[in-house]
């Protein structure tokens, strides 16, 4: 199960606040905050850096790690993935769960800039409707230019002391801005008809740039002189912020999809593909120059794994869901790497399906990990499958997880009624409950011990059977379960 702790009161530092954190914070989540990086807690007994929180004990969880949630602003929170057994994690593992909590943090920015465009965009269609009605009038003839009061109030102008002229006018709009207007006013004084203009007016009374948006038309008489001009004015300043705060939200988009480690991909309700991250185009090594329209995926991916995946996303689209696949991907150096893929579908505030989000990791080193991990596992059932001798596993807890060919043989009884509990009934009787003693006794220690039992052949032959018990560890010193190895010693006795 995973979660993640929300944001932090505005303004808190976890470094210097680390009281409020903790107040704020599960422990684990807090000491992640408090050291500013992933953190990996493997067996919640023996954790001794914080407390862990009583929701392990209460949900059976032993193991966790927990990585920072990253937004254009800093740190928004702190994503958590536990288990119900003891883990040693890996790299890898902190680094999937380190993408998947980037894309949580890109997605929760995404979210909230697009709320404050939507709130700006119905702020600018109130003001729009409101001042709808700025109108003016220019008789060119005679050089007066009427405004009704809704353009003095518009602009923060008292009709009593500013008089409307093109000479009042015109030092008033935004230096940038002013020799396009002039420009396009007197095209359309040459050529009458009307136009649309958008442009920077000060306002009189805040003493700021507003944006302005005017519809006019030129009227020329029969010799083709202007004598007429006419037109509407809005502000449209609400709308210009909304599309500045939305530009700004796609390019903090792309900064932060373009600096992440991993490849990144986005996609149109169509499912086309519009946007691959940096990481993508070096990978692959194309040309990012051209676009996507020249990259052909059939000619990446490895065939063999092409109609799975493919299968995988339709299916995925089709459903509005969730989609992940692996697969073979080539890298710019002609050498298939094998990808982890995850994509999720975007909605917008309204519901609409606005297409898929999602990110792909090279697992490859994973991969070959797994596969000399599934050969040492083959040549050992083998060996063990082939030796003289009672061989079994059971884990940290106790729990039988292995029992070899010999065992099977010896209770003519199949592997899995052997795991269920089944070896226990080939103990001899009067020797169960001291040999259930014995084992809980050594279980904690974990070190290597032997002992004596009786034990109950298929065909009903009593045998004295001789057991060493050695520890299992992992490479992080982990305590993995036990090596147990019965050896019949009936001759002996």
């Amino acid at each position: 199960p995973a979660r993640y702790h929300g944001k932090l009161e505005e303004g808190l530092d976890p470094k210097r606040d680390k009281t409020a954190v903790e107040a704020q914070t599960q422990p684990l989540a807090a000491y992640a905050l408090s050291i500013r990086e992933p953190v990996c807690m493997t067996d919640v007994a023996t954790e001794s850096r914080f407390n862990p929180s009583s929701d392990y004990d209460a949900h059976g969880l032993r193991s966790a790690v927990a990585v920072l949630i990253h937004n254009a602003h800093g740190v928004y929170g702190v994503l958590e993935a536990a288990s119900e057994n003891p883990h040693a994690f890996m790299e890898y593992d902190v680094t999937f769960l380190q993408a998947v909590a980037n894309l949580v943090g890109i997605v929760i920015e995404q979210s909230r800039l697009k709320h404050e465009v939507e709130e700006t965009t119905n702020r600018y269609e109130m003001v729009l409707d409101a001042a709808s009605q700025a109108v003016w009038d220019w008789n060119l003839e005679t050089d007066k230019i009427y405004w009704n009061d809704q353009l003095f109030d518009l602009l923060g102008l008292s009709p009593t002391e500013f008089v409307p002229s093109w000479d009042n006018v015109l030092p008033r709009i935004h230096p940038e801005d002013r020799p396009r207007v002039e420009s396009a006013v007197q095209r359309q004084m040459r050529t009458g008809g009307s136009c649309e203009l958008e442009y920077r007016i000060l306002h009189a009374i805040s003493g700021e740039y507003i944006y302005l948006y005017t519809q006019l038309t030129v009227i020329l008489d029969k010799d083709g002189k202007a004598i007429h001009m006419a037109g509407l004015s809005s502000d449209i300043t609400a709308r210009k912020r909304g599309e500045l705060l939305l530009r700004e939200s796609e390019e903090r988009f792309r900064a932060i999809g373009d600096n992440a480690p991993f490849m990144i991909w986005m996609t149109h309700a169509d499912g086309m593909p519009f946007y691959m991250n940096r990481a993508w185009w070096e990978f692959t090594g194309l040309d990012e120059s051209l676009g996507l329209a020249s990259v052909d995926l059939s000619r990446l991916m490895h065939a063999d794994d092409l109609p799975d995946v493919m299968d995988r996303y339709m299916s995925a689209f089709e459903k509005r869901a969730s989609y992940q696949a692996e697969y073979r991907l080539r890298r710019r150096d002609g050498q298939f790497r094998w990808i982890y893929a995850i994509g999720n579908p975007r909605f917008s505030a309204d519901g609409t399906f606005m297409g898929y989000l999602g990110c792909c990791l090279d697992i490859t080193d994973r991969k070959l990990a797994e596969h000399a991990l599934q050969e040492s596992e083959e040549r050992f059932r083998n060996m063990a499958d082939a030796a003289p001798a009672l061989i079994g596993f059971v884990d940290a807890k106790g729990k039988a997880v292995y029992y070899n060919r010999y065992c099977e043989q010896f209770a003519n009884a199949p592997m899995r009624e052997l795991l269920d509990g089944g070896w226990m009934r080939v103990v001899h009787p009067e020797d169960r409950a001291w040999l259930v003693e014995t084992y809980r006794q050594h279980l904690a220690g974990h070190r290597q011990f032997s002992f004596e039992y009786r034990a109950v052949r298929y065909d009903g032959t009593i045998c004295h059977l001789f057991n060493t018990a050695a520890p299992r560890f992992n490479s992080q010193g982990d305590f993995l379960g036990y090596v147990l190895i019965g050896v019949d010693i009936t001759g002996q006795k």
